[in-house]
């Protein structure tokens, strides 16, 4: 079996590493169990990929368009639990980028449903509470948690001058500033 590394999570701390078959036209995600050999985490037909792994080791979310467009799903990766994946996001939309936080009880994501470039969007999964972070004034992707939780990284682009930059949003008071210029 050929596997190739979607997410560099977990390296060297003992956490699974989400893999991605290409020997098929569907992707499906694949998860080493140490010291056995890798194991399938999912088997649907359509496309599973852009995995991220909470930092307790025990969840992953996804995308999958096993729904009929790009939507997030959630599986779960404990010992011992034998569980079908489920769907976080479900709406016209496309939906990408997940970040889980550590708990994995957060997504940040990035979705086009209100937005046709991109917005990032924080999801409580255990209320299904939804919140937009950014707005329409740009395009907006590849959200990362911040170390404490507290705000996330994303790579935003000026709508009129094209330039991109990483920028940094505070969760409490939404405050925001750029990180990183020409990125």
């Amino acid at each position: 079996m050929l596997a190739v590394p979607t997410v560099g999570l977990g390296l060297g701390l003992g956490l699974p590493l989400a893999l991605a078959s290409p020997l098929s036209q569907a992707s499906q995600l694949y998860q080493p169990a140490m010291p056995t050999p890798t194991q399938a985490a999912t088997s649907h037909p359509a496309a599973d990929y852009n995995a991220s792994i909470s930092g307790n080791g025990q969840y992953m979310a996804f995308v999958s368009d096993r729904s009929g467009n790009p939507d997030i799903w959630l599986k779960s990766l404990a010992n011992g639990v034998v569980s079908l994946p489920r769907i976080l996001t479900a709406h016209p939309g496309v939906d990408k980028n997940p970040a889980l936080n550590a708990q994995g009880n957060r997504l940040l994501y990035v979705s086009t449903k209100t937005d046709p470039r991109g917005d990032v969007y924080l999801l409580d999964i255990d209320t299904g509470k939804d919140i937009r972070l950014t707005d329409l004034s740009s395009e907006d992707s590849s959200p990362q948690w911040s170390e404490d939780e507290q705000a996330f990284y994303y790579l935003k682009r000026n709508l009129k001058t094209r330039q991109q930059g990483i920028y940094r949003q505070h969760l409490g008071d939404r405050t925001e500033w750029q990180v990183v210029e020409s990125a």
